[in-house]
């Protein structure tokens, strides 16, 4: 370290000591971390959030909890809150005088506020309940590094170019402070435990605020050169710089540096530093990285999880002990201890799989790995022994404490290690029965080992086999003596044996094992005997076993190992990671009964460096002198603390996130009140975890409207048409089969509407009996209408007879002019002038007998006149006419395949077109398309033929074989349902003042029928109609066919 004197040192001396130091700090992280540091930094979980996740931007400056929990985020390019699930951005750029929402530091203020510092448009605050309302605090164009508060609620604002600004929060005026270093940048302000507040300076040092006066720190000849981005104050009243040229740390008018002899990194950039709810002290630097200092020296973190892509701009802790990175370009980064504590090779174990795991009498924690010997921890540094330093063989299978030594037992046979040092081997030439021993177990001074062939007992005189009549049926993986001395051998595909005497019988549960594949034994606590197997577990109290399955509510279905902690649980380990469950339930648990207890799952995901543990090997887990489980995994080791994982399991009570009435966004800072009805309420709320948020469920209820808890994940709930009255929202959280969180609680009521009051029944029986009078009347006048439209019938029944009678007349006069037309178009030569008047006279002749046949149509008296006709050359014929029927504001589009043909009266097919085109240019209020599509039906006869009103079509020559769909659709205002049901009734309209008579559409519909066809509509209000008609057609006609066969 260098003092405060800044005494010279030599430039080659100091790389030799920068190199050794890092040799040294290297050499530490190796050999298992930091020590007085629990956790080494490297064993901490990294969580990267970026823009893909909602971020505003990547480049964070700063981090913040609100009272309710919420973590608040203010990036380069704006503010988001976090619920541990997604970032919800708050724009605030209505509260400043800049447009640009770029954040440089948070300061929650209290009374659910928080205060906004910008970069160039001074500082903003919002509440941190919904609706946020950005309000002003500090307008100009400021750009304000860091804030703190003051006792009298007003704030201090460190500045660029204009020093520290005392600032009133609730008028916005602000002054400088009388003295200071004017005109300068000041880039941190922290408080002062003697009273006041530190002021780092950039390029001028650090000094302590009053609330009047700044103070030098003594050695100010070394700090005033210092360009101060971060100052801090421990509890111990240490003060902490963090410059552009390392650490500072400042005590008693003493001044030291750290460099990389401490831990640090060379050339270390001081950007950000943090107190931890443990007094330790965190830094942040800007050239990449994060260092936690324990015990004189620092763990440094750097190359993970993008801590050496960008600088650390700020780090904050959360409730839950979450440690926050902001920084620059990388987005945010959660930093936290998970719920079990790896020891891979990134602490110095060997890099291969762990089998067993015991603890030393001295504390130390032995590990056996399968490849690399046995590993000794002690104190965060790792020692291993392999067969380089006499171990019979690095594949280690088994391990047990005894006293000062530790046997080892492996695929080469047996060692014994005492002070340090391999002290003795055992092979099959010293007797073992077989090289590999999978389980070893004392008794008193007996050592019992599990081999491949047998089991053995280790005498002064050798090694002792034991047999059961025919044998255990497969090697021995598990040896456990109960507290009454009796010996239990657990066989992978024997099953359980025990001794007696001086024999080894079956146990008396041998045959109600769920599996002969047996992993391990356990004696519990209240001495029951536990045996895990391939396929589920068995319980034995002394008199009877109880098996229990996985389809019971097991986590999974083979195990490797049963235990017990000291407050409740039952900790089982598989494939799929380690379980918690309730000691009560599975010592409880009936045959076939369902469990219904709290599981907990702990996986890689919280720590594990593998979710696959390992067994068949002895120990498989092993509860250490502070009650810590340790199990092996295929990636290194795992320790799990029970007690941390029963406080993490109840989550943060939940907090609401909004309310949404049908008035829009609601103030859900207090009680809500509602007018009466409300058609919609929408609550949405979430626990503040940022521990497996994701695993999060929600019970909620309506306390007086909901009889129960209701269940969801999402979050939100929605409630319609809430009656009056008074009510109480509330909603918990809980983590998978974990405990449910305190509840939280909204109270809410729904005003009564006016017409319950008493003093409005009188009032209203006058009005209910006014308003049964009017329906009377109504009634009587719809009478009148039934009645004027039955003599209108019969008015238009003799209209029709009439127009029957003239039409019949007016044929014959049209038929007698144009047979002489013909005859004077016969006798004039063919080059004739007076030819083409001829043929206008029989064109118009031609039309006006038309004309003559719709009239006879309408009158019942036109004889239908099918035929086999076009379809499509038909309807393509009367474009010309229909486009002269439509307005210039309307389009009309024109879509016709080939379908063959069909056998209608086309004159008839004309008055049905003309029917819908006229309807759809009425429905059409502006500017408007129409359009018609003439196509092949899929399916043809055999979706619709059954539905063909004539079927007469089908035993035509040739038989109609397919069918053709003729549709018209508009996009005018469509129809309401009281309208659809009357759209084929004779003489209703809509357009009675424009001469609309209501027989178009059912003069279409009773053409379409009898052609044997279908008619159909489809409406919706304010986006259209579209008219269906479908009629059979002949799709094997030798010019059309093949055309309309290539629509199918």
């Amino acid at each position: 370290m260098t003092d405060g004197n800044g005494a010279a040192r030599s430039a080659a001396p100091r790389r030799m000591m920068g190199m050794l130091t890092g040799i040294a700090a290297l050499t530490l992280l190796l050999s298992g971390g930091v020590a007085a540091c629990e956790t080494p930094l490297s064993q901490w979980q990294l969580t990267h959030y970026t823009s893909e996740d909602g971020l505003p931007l990547d480049t964070v400056y700063a981090s913040a909890q609100d009272d309710a929990g919420f973590l608040w985020i203010g990036s380069e390019d704006g503010l988001a809150r976090f619920n541990g699930r997604t970032f919800e951005r708050v724009g605030f750029s209505a509260a400043i005088d800049y447009a640009s929402e770029h954040v440089e530091a948070l300061l929650p203020d209290g009374d659910r506020h928080l205060l906004v510092a910008t970069s160039a448009g001074g500082i903003a605050r919002v509440r941190t309940t919904t609706p946020f309302r950005p309000e002003p605090v500090l307008r100009g164009s400021f750009r304000v590094y860091d804030m703190a508060a003051m006792d009298d609620g007003r704030i201090l604002a460190a500045t660029h170019g204009s020093g520290v600004l005392i600032v009133d929060t609730d008028t916005g005026a602000f002054s400088e402070p009388l003295a200071g270093r004017a005109g300068s940048s000041v880039y941190s302000i922290a408080p002062r435990s003697a009273g006041g507040w530190w002021v780092g300076y950039g390029g001028q040092g650090v000094q302590w605020f009053d609330g009047t006066r700044f103070h030098d720190l003594p050695g100010s000849e070394v700090l005033g050169r210092l360009h101060v981005n971060t100052v801090i104050e421990t509890d111990d009243e240490v003060l902490w710089i963090g410059a552009r040229t390392g650490l500072y740390r400042a005590e008693s008018g003493r001044i030291e540096q750290y460099d990389e002899q401490a831990g640090l990194p060379e050339d270390a950039f001081v950007q950000s530093l943090m107190i931890d709810r443990s007094s330790r002290l965190w830094v942040g630097l800007d050239n990449g990285g994060v260092a936690r200092h324990c015990a004189g020296r620092f763990d440094y973190l750097v190359g993970t999880g993008g801590l050496a892509q960008a600088r650390i701009n700020h780090l904050a802790e959360d409730a839950e002990g979450n440690v926050w990175v902001s920084t620059g370009g990388s987005g945010l980064i959660q930093m936290r201890q998970g719920l079990a504590r790896p020891l891979t090779e990134k602490q110095g174990l060997p890099d291969f799989p762990v089998l067993p795991i015991v603890q030393g009498a001295d504390g130390a924690m032995w590990f056996g790995t399968f490849g690399g010997g046995v590993a000794r921890r002690m104190n965060g540094r790792v020692e291993t022994l392999s067969v380089a330093e006499g171990l019979v063989s690095d594949q280690v299978l088994s391990l047990w404490p005894d006293g000062e030594r530790v046997w080892v037992g492996t695929r080469g046979g047996l060692s014994v290690i005492e002070d340090g040092r391999v002290s003795r081997n055992w092979t099959e030439a010293d007797g073992l029965p077989h090289p590999t021993v999978g389980s070893m177990v004392m008794e008193g001074e007996r050592l019992w080992l599990g081999t491949v062939e047998g089991l053995a007992e280790m005498t002064e005189q050798g090694f002792r086999r034991w047999q059961p009549e025919g044998g255990f049926g497969g090697y021995i993986v598990g040896l456990l003596v109960d507290r009454d001395g009796t010996l239990w051998i657990a066989s992978d595909g024997g099953g359980v044996f025990m001794r007696r005497g001086e024999e080894i019988v079956r146990a008396p549960f041998d045959d109600q094992l769920p599996s002969r594949t047996v992993t391990s034994l356990y004696e519990s606590h209240s001495g029951l005997l536990w045996a895990t197997t391939a396929t589920g577990l068995l319980c034995w109290d002394g008199t009877r076993a109880t098996v229990i399955r996985p389809q019971q509510g097991l986590p999974d279905s083979r195990f490797f190992s049963a235990t017990e902690d000291h407050l409740g649980g039952f900790w089982l380990s598989s494939n799929r990671g380690v379980f918690r469950l309730p000691t009560d339930t599975m010592e409880t648990l009936a045959p076939e009964q369902i469990m219904n207890g709290e599981i907990v799952r702990i996986g890689r995901s919280d720590g594990m460096p593998r979710s696959e543990t390992n067994g068949g090997f002895q120990p498989a887990v092993w509860r250490d002198d502070r009650g810590r489980l340790w199990y092996p995994t295929t990636g290194g080791a795992a320790m799990i603390d029970p007690e941390a994982v029963s406080a993490r399991q109840a989550p943060p009570a939940p907090a609401m996130l909004r309310v949404i009435s049908d008035s829009g966004l609601v103030d859900a800072s207090g009680p809500v009140s509602l007018p009466p009805w409300p058609k919609l309420l929408e609550l949405t709320f979430a626990s503040p975890t940022y521990q497996r948020a994701e695993q999060l469920q929600y019970q909620y209820r309506l306390v007086n409207y909901d009889d129960d808890w209701m269940t969801n994940r999402s979050g939100s709930t929605i409630y319609r048409q809430l009656p009056a009255g008074d009510f109480r929202f509330e909603v918990r959280a809980r983590r998978p089969a974990g405990p449910y969180s305190e509840a939280t609680g909204l109270d809410l009521s729904v005003a009564r509407h006016p017409l319950y009051n008493p003093w409005l029944w009188g009032a209203g029986a006058v009005f209910l009996v006014a308003g049964g009078l009017l329906i009377l009347l109504g009634i009587h006048r719809r009478r009148e209408q039934r009645r004027a439209q039955v003599l209108q019938a019969q008015k238009m029944e003799s209209i029709g007879m009439l127009a029957g009678g003239l039409a019949h007349d007016f044929n014959n006069i049209l038929t007698a002019i144009m047979h002489a037309t013909e005859t004077i178009e016969h006798s004039l030569p063919a080059d004739s002038p007076l030819q083409r008047d001829t043929g206008r006279i029989l064109d118009s002749a031609e039309r006006a007998a038309g004309l003559t046949r719709q009239l006879l149509t309408f009158a019942r008296r036109q004889p239908v006149q099918p035929r086999w006709i076009d379809l499509r050359a038909e309807i393509a014929s009367m474009r010309d006419f229909i486009d002269r029927l439509l307005p210039a504001r309307i389009r009309i589009t024109w879509k016709l395949d080939d379908c063959g043909r069909c056998f209608i009266d086309p004159v008839q097919l004309q008055q049905v077109l003309i029917n819908l085109i006229v309807n759809a240019r009425e429905a059409i209020a502006d500017e408007g398309t129409i359009q018609v599509r003439l196509e092949p039906v899929d399916g043809g006869l055999d979706d619709y033929g059954d539905k063909l009103h004539d079927k007469r079509q089908l035993d035509l020559d040739p038989p109609a074989s397919g069918m053709a769909s003729l549709s018209v659709r508009d996009d005018g205002q469509g129809m309401d349902p009281r309208l659809k049901t009357r759209v084929f009734e004779p003489f209703f309209t809509t357009r009675r003042e424009s001469g609309g008579s209501g027989l178009g559409l059912a003069v279409s519909y009773s053409i379409i029928h009898q052609a044997g066809g279908v008619i159909d509509f489809e409406s919706i209000q304010g986006q259209g109609t579209r008219f269906v008609i479908r009629l059979p057609v002949d799709l094997d006609h030798p010019d059309l066919g093949e055309a309309c066969a290539g629509h199918q």
